[in-house]
C-alpha cells in the first residue's frame, strides 16, 4: 500500500521535465526504498521525451535488493566511551528494520554529544546475509578535557581574561 502510494504521489507530479528531474525520481525511489529495509535499494530512470507532444513518458527501474534487519551495531574509534553510550542514542535497535533516515536522524544526534567530533553510519554490503546487516557507526571523539583561555582589553576596566576548563565525559 505504501508503494503504491509513493508511486501515484509520482505520477501526479506534474510540470515541466528535465535531467535534474529525472535524476531526482531516481533519488527518491531509491531513499524510499532505504527508508524502509533495503540498504542497498537503487533505481534508474529513463525518460523518452517528445518535445512535439510536450510529453515525457518516464521508466523507472527498480533494484530493491535485500529487505533487511539489524542484525548489530559494530562502534569503531570510541576510546574512553564504551559502544553502547553510542548506541543507545541511535533510534533504532538490533532486530528493527533498516531505516536510512532514522540512522541518519541518530548520527546526527550522536553528533551533539560533546564528546563525540565525528560520527559516521555505513553499512557493508559484505556485512549482509539472507535477511540481516551489520550497521557500522564510526566515531571520532574529541579530547575529554579541553583549556581555553581568552584575554583582552576592555575600555572600562584594562586588561581581562577568562579561562575555561571542561571535563566532557564527566560522569
Amino acid at each position: 500500500d505504501q508503494w503504491q502510494e509513493f508511486v501515484r504521489l509520482e505520477q501526479e507530479n506534474r510540470g515541466r521535465f528535465g535531467e535534474g528531474e529525472r535524476q531526482g525520481i531516481a533519488e527518491r525511489t531509491s531513499r524510499w526504498l532505504r527508508n524502509r529495509g533495503y540498504p542497498f535499494g537503487a533505481a534508474e530512470a529513463d525518460a523518452l521525451v517528445d518535445t512535439a507532444a510536450y510529453r515525457a513518458d518516464v521508466v523507472v527501474r527498480v533494484q530493491p535488493g535485500l529487505r533487511a534487519r539489524i542484525r548489530e551495531f559494530a562502534v569503531s574509534g570510541n576510546e574512553t566511551v564504551p559502544a553502547d553510550h553510542f548506541t543507545r542514542q541511535l533510534p533504532l535497535e538490533p532486530g528493527d528494520w533498516y531505516d536510512a533516515a532514522e540512522l541518519e536522524h541518530g548520527r546526527a544526534q550522536l553528533t551533539q554529544l560533546s564528546i563525540v567530533r565525528l560520527a559516521l553510519i555505513n553499512v557493508p554490503r559484505e556485512s549482509a546475509d539472507d535477511s540481516s546487516v551489520v550497521v557500522r557507526v564510526g566515531v571520532t571523539e574529541n579530547p575529554p578535557r579541553l583549556v581555553r583561555g581568552e584575554a583582552g582589553l576592555a575600555s572600562s576596566g584594562g586588561l581581562t581574561s577568562q579561562v575555561e576548563w571542561s571535563h566532557r565525559s564527566f560522569l
